[in-house]
């Protein structure tokens, strides 16, 4: 992608799985045109009373479950070409259990 080419970018979920996130801001910052603006949407993943055993053994029970109460129905929706009839929606249910973080900016040397 050219540089300086975006008048503004939007993440959700998604710079939290960043392996390098220092390089994945910086691209950001050169895809960004002067004055253009960054949305990032993202959840806390910052867990200290875990420890990584614990954090694991909870994923794993999460994992199950998404299995059956995910997975499961998906395949059966999509066997049978229901999916016209659901919408795609997130866990709602569990909305209150997790944190987001909202950072908004904008690239200096713009316009004002």
């Amino acid at each position: 992608m050219p540089g300086e080419s975006l008048d503004g970018m939007y993440t959700m979920e998604t710079f939290v799985h960043a392996t390098e996130p220092e390089a994945v801001l910086a691209g950001f910052y050169g895809v960004l045109r002067p004055g253009g603006r960054i949305a990032l949407f993202e959840y806390d993943h910052e867990f200290p009373d875990e420890s990584s055993e614990e954090m694991a053994e909870s994923m794993r029970k999460i994992n199950k479950l998404f299995l059956v109460l995910g997975i499961m129905p998906y395949l059966f929706v999509r066997l049978f070409g229901l999916e016209s009839h659901f919408i795609n929606a997130e866990a709602y249910g569990g909305h209150g259990r997790w944190r987001f973080v909202a950072i908004s900016a904008s690239k200096a040397g713009g316009q004002e």
